[in-house]
């Protein structure tokens, strides 16, 4: 939409709303996309079930979004934790900036600053690898389990 807005504006033509201060345009991009992507939604036509099938065998996604493609295959077991997925996003996001921001601080010399930085990022760094150890210790444990059955 901004893309589109500054064209039109190169070529003299003013988009309504978005020349307003920011908290005001605001209102006319969320109303736009928001139209945008409603019409693509209802305008197009559904994934068909076999691609969904497929998806959800090498996926297998939680959730009540999933129920009518999880009934038609009960023997793929879910995925559940959406809670420390989100956990684990959250952690990523404070190991990258603490990491970026370390760097930073002790490329300037900003000693304290930066190692409190990279203390951070290491701790978010060894949270994330024994929690995805741990979800490979499972994924192992359940593969050999299915072997076996």
């Amino acid at each position: 939409l901004t893309v589109v807005a500054l064209v039109l504006n190169a070529f003299g033509i003013e988009v309504p709303g978005l020349q307003a201060e920011f908290p005001v345009n605001l209102y006319s991009v969320v109303g736009f996309t928001t139209i945008v992507w409603l019409a693509a939604t209802f305008l197009t036509r559904p994934t068909d079930e076999e691609t969904l099938d497929a998806f959800y065998r090498k996926v297998h996604p939680g959730g009540p979004g999933w129920a009518p493609v999880a009934e038609r295959h009960p023997d793929v077991e879910p995925d559940s934790g959406l809670g420390r997925l989100a956990l684990d996003g959250l952690v990523g996001v404070v190991l990258v900036y603490s990491t970026l921001f370390g760097t930073g601080y002790l490329i300037l010399g900003w000693m304290d600053w930066g190692l409190v930085c990279i203390a951070v990022s290491l701790s978010a760094a060894v949270y994330l690898w024994r929690d995805l150890q741990r979800d490979a210790v499972s994924l192992i444990e359940m593969k050999e389990e299915k072997g076996k059955g």
